[in-house]
């Protein structure tokens, strides 16, 4: 596996970890019905992106198998 998808396969846990240490400085620093909308809609983004770039990456490898790469 090449550095870059390795990266791309821990970018969501990064993120998460960061997005999880952010999450009460922004509660208590931002009004309640904007902290709930902002954490609701980067927590949405974050599950999405944890599905997402894993099962590209997991494209891409699947993708250079000598007998899958010849049929396209």
């Amino acid at each position: 596996m090449s550095v870059n998808v390795v990266l791309w396969l821990w970018a969501p846990l990064a993120a998460s970890l960061a997005f999880a240490a952010l999450a009460p400085v922004t509660a208590r620093h931002v009004p309640a019905r904007t902290a709930t909308w902002l954490l609701s809609a980067g927590s949405a983004l974050l599950a999405a992106a944890a599905v997402t770039l894993p099962a590209l990456a997991l494209l891409n490898l699947v993708g250079q198998w000598a007998s899958l790469a010849s049929l396209g």
